[in-house]
């Protein structure tokens, strides 16, 4: 019989309970507040194509290299650089701009066929978290001249807005130190946009308005509710590599996994009076950056920061292929406490009471918009500001010490420890994975699923004693006191809730269709207009699904349903085998193990090849069971050497905070992922 025919079979799964407690993390999101170090050096591989449709008279590329960065907590150095071109360019140049920022100048006259450069560069990180003394009296005063330019609108952070403006004074109403300021502007624009590229406009008041944008989005925004509070931020861009890393949540191998995808990548830095500037992610980190962000420049925005290129008579083609290799990369972290928000994960170092300098007791004035007009960016400083009126406003509440908050974490089923290293995933995908020859799930009428890629363990009647974890590294500093700053308003609230995705209407026939829906468009990676061409800041955010994890993606069913269809937004790169997929009832925050619904498989064959993503459809039995009310899980599984991506929304725009897992064990679920997978489940109501 055909493994077609034998899926077929399958109308409902049973499996056996194992005798093991399998306990959630916790349901919400929150600030991971960790301590340890981030150490590594890599080399990056870049190969630039310009292709030529017509004869060019001058063709100029100007792009940058990665930055010097020293502050507290964070280091970057270039250790090599190597540059190829083809053919030789006809003057070879470096630029700095008003910013500080260095460029390379290459250009090349009388062009007949492709131009090109290959750039290699190797280039060494370290992040040190220890805890940091950044508590400066909000609102700011006595800024260095330096640091003005970067309060000042731009065409694409426009902090004086009066919709921005109104935002930015409500968030840091209950802030007495910048750092609290700072976290509350950031919680909200990290819980407010939903990562979609590409985005209609990249501007702040595009994020705030619709809800959605890329990284751009995110780092404007937060750059003018900061800048709206008196708080100096500026833009950074640079690379992100597509490696993992990991933050331990407990001493048995549950971890949060970090991950950004391959390419150009904007973030912020804000300025911390007696530190200097400190990079955020709004995406991901606070008060520093890990080592797959490779910093290139800073400006008061986006605006080109990246590479850029002119041409003559018309713009050619631009390609561009980034590879990266780590021959260093050192993850050692400890869980130090969490504060509740935001919705999604976010990870900071600690905070320090202690201020950095003594604090005035003399009232300081209100933060105010910035004067109008929006300038251009110019060299010119612009005027300082002049101080607003004294508030009348209550004495803050005294911020007294707590204790380090105690991140409750689940005990995994399987007590080995699992090292803290990064586990790097390529999203393009690497050799192929060693894998058996395409083997029939051969299922009964009445049986377990087919034992994952690692397999399931059988029931024991006692678990084996647990190995002890090696010591955590603790970072030797005496007793910090950890501030974790409340919400504006000043009191602790309860932990936001997941968000539930929107409700889906029914059509006539009682279809109802649900998940993450948004599948992505074709992205160009660069823009071009005018003559003048600009390399975007976008980058391929999707998971090599079919390596040797397996992964999970949950979604929540308020009415009975009848599932008849589940598509998942893939791209084929080679292989063999099959696909299939695995609907399972939840069981305490993960994948259950009870019972569950197969889906027909898919043969890799029968895929087509193309440039993007499309929905992979996976049908299930007709006469399987309606599924009641409840939380279920998407699991993938394969058979042979399938090589496919599975795309992802950055941040938590669907599930809850765990909503997203993987597991290289093939049962305990101990990774979480902080993305949200493209999916979609079609159904009929039962009624």
């Amino acid at each position: 019989m055909s493994l077609y025919g034998v899926n077929s079979m399958i109308r409902r799964i049973t499996l056996p309970l194992l005798a093991l407690s399998l306990c959630a993390t916790a349901a919400y999101g929150k600030t991971l507040v960790v301590a340890g170090k981030l150490s590594g050096e890599v080399t990056v591989t870049q190969q630039v194509t310009f292709g030529i449709d017509q004869r060019q008279s001058e063709l100029t590329y100007r792009f940058p290299l990665p930055a010097h960065v020293a502050v507290p907590g964070l280091s970057q150095r270039l250790t090599d650089q190597r540059l190829k071109f083809h053919p030789e360019p006809a003057r070879i140049a470096k630029e700095t701009d008003n910013y500080g920022n260095v460029y390379n100048v290459v250009t090349w006259r009388q062009l007949e066929k492709e131009a090109g450069v290959t750039i290699v560069f190797s280039t060494a990180i370290d992040a040190v978290l220890d805890p940091l003394g950044a508590d400066a009296p909000f609102p700011l005063r006595n800024l260095p001249d330096e640091t003005r330019r970067y309060l000042e609108p731009t065409k694409l952070v426009q902090s004086e807005d009066r919709e921005i403006v109104a935002k930015a004074l409500q968030l840091s109403a209950g802030a007495t130190s910048e750092s609290a300021a700072v976290d509350a502007i950031l919680n909200f624009v990290a819980d407010h946009i939903r990562y979609e590229t590409p985005p209609g406009s990249y501007d702040a008041l595009f994020g705030l308005s619709t809800r959605t944008g890329n990284c751009q989005n995110f780092a404007h925004l937060a750059c003018a509710l900061l800048r709206a509070c008196g708080i100096p931020a500026r833009a950074a861009v640079g690379l992100t590599l597509k490696d993992k890393w990991k933050i331990p949540l407990d001493d048995r191998g549950s971890s949060l996994v970090q991950g950004m995808g391959e390419g150009l990548h904007a973030w912020i830095e804000v300025f911390y009076p007696g530190l200097g500037w400190l990079p955020h992610d709004p995406q991901q980190t606070k008060r520093f950056t890990s080592t797959r962000h490779i910093k290139y420049a800073h400006g008061p925005d986006c605006t080109g920061l990246g590479a850029n290129w002119r041409g003559a008579p018309v713009l050619p083609r631009y390609d561009s292929v980034v590879s990266s290799t780590f021959s260093k990369d050192l993850i050692v972290l400890s869980l130090r406490g969490s504060a509740a928000q935001p919705r999604g994960y976010i990870t900071s170092n600690q905070l320090m009471a202690a201020p950095i300098e003594p604090r005035r007791e003399d009232p300081a004035p209100v933060p105010v918009a910035l004067p109008k007009p929006v300038p251009k960016p110019a060299v010119a400083e612009p005027k300082p500001i002049a101080p607003a009126p004294k508030p009348v406003a209550p004495a803050p509440k005294p911020v007294a010490p707590e204790p380090k908050p105690v991140l409750a974490m689940p005990k995994p089923v399987a007590p080995e420890p699992k090292p803290v290293l990064a586990a790097p995933k390529p999203v393009a995908p690497a050799p192929k994975p060693v894998a058996p020859k395409p083997v029939a799930p051969e299922p009964k009428p009445v049986a377990s699923l087919p034992k994952p890629v690692a397999p399931e363990p059988k029931p024991v009647a006692s678990l084996p004693k647990p190995v002890a974890p090696a010591p955590k590294p603790v970072v030797p500093v005496p007793k910090p006191v950890l501030v974790v700053p409340p919400p504006p308003g000043g009191s602790e609230q309860p932990p936001k809730k997941a968000v539930p995705a929107p409700p889906v209407i029914p059509e006539g026939d009682g279809t109802i269709v649900l998940g993450n829906l948004r599948l992505p468009r074709i992205t160009n990676f660069y823009i071009g207009s005018d003559g003048q061409g600009e390399a975007a800041l976008e980058r391929e955010t999707a998971e090599y699904v079919t390596s040797s994890d397996v992964y999970a993606q949950a979604f929540t069913l308020e009415r009975p349903l009848r599932l008849e269809k589940v598509s998942l937004a893939m791209k084929k790169f080679g292989g063999d085998g099959t696909v299939y997929l695995d609907i399972v009832a939840d069981d305490s925050g993960k994948p259950g193990l009870l019972k569950g619904v197969r889906s027909q498989p898919v043969y890799l064959e029968n895929v087509k090849r193309q440039p993007g993503y499309a929905w992979l459809d996976f049908h299930l039995p007709s006469d399987a069971e309606p599924c009641a009310p409840g939380k279920y899980w998407v699991v993938l599984r394969r058979s042979g050497e399938a090589i496919m991506n599975w795309y992802y929304t950055p941040g938590k725009p669907y599930g809850g905070p765990d909503d997203t897992r993987s597991t290289a064990r093939g049962w305990q679920w101990e990774d979480i992922l902080t993305y949200d997978f493209v999916f979609k489940v079609e159904g009929r109501l039962v009624r």
